[in-house]
């Protein structure tokens, strides 16, 4: 008989080659997808997404080729189109961060001072506006001896121009969250108060048992409880923002209680305590990524998240895609499976040097 050890041991086992297989799948699968022309999504009457910028951050961490023809029209869109949603201005930065920090520096400077222009008078994030930001000048190359360029990212400082609306909502405050801190890692520097804010928010709309929800125009309703997706969004910006301003976020009140919350109601097949039945199984699935390679941990309530969390997500491949039981956004769940399965937030993105 196995003693419990040598059976846990097995159970935290990772099958890499079956998760490389899954996310190759999956990269062709979305390329595919791209091909034919990617679904546009209505989140309500003033909100029409693509799932461009999520499908183009996606395929950077799956490691499609960079000269693919399907990918290169995705890349050329990106750095070209209008800023003008939180979710995929933070996404492009996000991108082409981890694409080459360096190259695409300018741009995702763009992305930074824009998305600093667009937070919340409360510290949240709204879904934002068209708006074009203050021309950055474009860094100048770095000389070292012998007139080579620098390795090193040259620094652009980001100050916020304007305020934005009064209030957000605490899904595109996440993903803001995400893009500055790829923002940050390619140089861009901002002003503590920006992170002093957000920080302050989320602590302030945490409820009593640790958890978070929606908070959608700012509202604070006890009465409405946390879930899964929005808790691990609330810890991952926690630790984003406590980062960047050198603190070690991991030990604060707010992200203990967090965690505990995460802990006591893991699951990996639905979003847990999620008010409209099951909604955003994967989105909660990839917030989950974010909170253990964030925090540097390795058990969310004494699950090993990423060897649970990769078995279950290459069982439930069907096809190159994933679905999800209720609003079944294949491209979205798709690149939220991959998402996890790469550890997109496990580093910061390195530095392209040519090499």
């Amino acid at each position: 008989m196995l003693t419990l050890a040598a059976f846990l041991l097995m159970q935290a086992k990772v099958d890499q080659t079956a998760i490389d297989n899954a996310v190759d799948r999956g990269a062709k699968a979305l390329l595919g997808a791209v091909g034919s022309g990617l679904p546009k999504v209505r989140y309500n009457v003033n909100n029409e997404h693509t799932f461009d910028e999520l499908v183009f951050y996606t395929l950077v961490h799956a490691g499609v080729d960079p000269g693919d023809a399907t990918f290169s029209k995705l890349l050329k869109r990106v750095v070209s189109v209008e800023l003008k949603r939180t979710y995929e201005v933070s996404l492009i930065a996000m991108g082409l961060a981890a694409l080459d920090p360096v190259k695409y520096q300018e741009r995702i400077a763009e992305c930074a001072q824009w998305l600093a222009d667009q937070m919340c008078a409360n510290g949240q994030w709204d879904y934002g506006m068209p708006y074009k930001v203050t021309v950055i000048p474009k860094p100048k190359d770095v000389a070292t001896g012998g007139g080579e360029k620098s390795k090193t990212i040259p620094k652009i400082v980001v100050k916020k121009g304007r305020e934005g609306n009064a209030v957000g909502d605490n899904s595109n405050t996440q993903y803001a969250a995400m893009g500055l801190r790829a923002c940050a890692a390619a140089g861009c520097e901002f002003d503590k108060a920006i992170a002093e804010k957000a920080i302050t928010w989320w602590e302030k709309s945490q409820l009593e048992d640790g958890s978070w929800n929606y908070c959608f125009q700012g509202v604070i309703k006890a009465e409405e409880p946390g879930y899964g997706s929005m808790t691990a969004g609330g810890v991952a910006s926690l630790l984003i923002w406590n980062k960047l301003l050198g603190k070690d976020g991991k030990s604060t009140k707010s992200v203990k209680a967090g965690l505990d919350w995460l802990g006591k109601t893991f699951t990996l097949t639905e979003n847990p305590k999620e008010p409209k039945e099951k909604r955003w199984q994967y989105y909660y699935i990839y917030a989950l990524e974010r909170v253990g390679d964030l925090g540097g941990i390795d058990k969310i309530g004494g699950h090993d998240w990423y060897p649970e969390g990769s078995t279950w997500l290459v069982e439930k491949q069907a096809g190159g895609m994933w679905y999800g039981p209720v609003n079944d956004f294949a491209i979205a769940d798709t690149c939220f499976a991959i998402l996890f399965l790469r550890r997109a937030t496990k580093a910061p993105p390195k530095v392209a040097t040519g090499k």
